[in-house]
C-alpha cells in the first residue's frame, strides 16, 4: 500500500514524487504511457526522438 498515487509521469509528477518521497511518503506514479516524462521529448525534423 502507498501512501500517495502520483497521477502523470511527467516532470511534474516526477517532481512531485520526488519531493513526498524526501518527505518520508511512499509514493507510485501511474503513467498511461510506456516511460515516464512521454510529453517532454522533443521530435527532431529527421525523425528522431529525444
Amino acid at each position: 500500500m502507498y501512501d500517495v498515487a502520483v497521477i502523470g509521469g511527467g516532470m511534474a509528477g516526477m517532481a512531485t514524487a520526488a519531493r513526498l518521497q524526501r518527505r518520508g511518503l511512499s509514493t507510485v506514479v501511474l503513467e498511461a504511457h510506456g516511460q515516464p516524462g512521454w510529453m517532454c521529448r522533443l521530435l527532431l525534423p529527421q525523425g528522431l526522438l529525444v
